[in-house]
């Protein structure tokens, strides 16, 4: 009895070990971190892949330049690494330190920012994106929820695949005044919005393939 005990133990053990380093594991905390990085605020200030502020410096490949150890000290004590309202130069780029220590969030939070950003090692080109980065990229987060991450001005599109057809997502991509009267309010799922979003006749016909196959795969 006490060795299947100790046997059930170490299995469970080995299965947080092999979950840990697993791409599941790395997928949940770039998922929780790209949330943080909104809700915390951190998108006002710094960009990353084309979306977010310019007060501060461009993230996308910030993993390629700083440690973990660094990024977790730059989120809680920033004042360790740059003195508040100083300026410093970055890729050509004059920025005055204004960015405020998040002491106060949780450790747990400020680990999984850490890790989310130490995994941004650079931009990817557009050609190789896949439909789930090029919603970001385009921008159709800033207004659209997805699984807890995104903008609220336009309605949740965490199962949009199950309500809409492939032509009907590009076809509201590309010319949405076909289906909503732009600056009018329309009602979707009990919610009142009003019409804001623009057309984009001039995406590449690959770019509305590839996000619109991943809102259809959304259900």
């Amino acid at each position: 009895m006490k060795m299947k005990k100790v046997f059930l133990i170490l299995t469970f053990a080995l299965g947080i070990i092999v979950f840990y380093f697993s791409p599941a594991y790395s997928a949940a905390i770039n998922k929780t971190g790209m949330s943080l990085f909104v809700s915390e605020g951190c998108i006002t200030c710094h960009r990353i892949n084309g979306i977010g502020g310019t007060a501060g410096p461009n993230l996308s490949n910030i993993g390629s330049k700083r440690s973990f150890t660094w990024i977790k000290e730059q989120i809680s004590h920033p004042s360790r690494h740059f003195m508040l309202g100083t300026g410093f130069t970055q890729n050509n780029k004059t920025y005055v330190v204004m960015m405020p220590s998040f002491q106060p969030i949780p450790p747990s939070k400020i680990n999984a920012l850490a890790e989310y950003l130490e995994s941004l090692k650079g931009a990817t080109k557009q050609q190789k994106l896949t439909g789930k980065q090029l919603f970001i990229s385009e921008h159709c987060i800033a207004c659209h929820t997805i699984n807890g991450a995104g903008g609220t001005a336009g309605p949740n599109l965490s199962n949009i695949g199950s309500k809409k057809s492939l032509a009907w997502i590009k076809e509201q991509i590309m010319y949405p005044a076909g289906h909503y009267i732009s600056h009018h309010k329309v009602k979707i799922s009990g919610k009142i919005y009003y019409v804001i979003m623009p057309a984009h006749p001039r995406m590449s016909p690959l770019k509305v393939n590839k996000i619109a196959s991943y809102l259809k795969s959304l259900k």
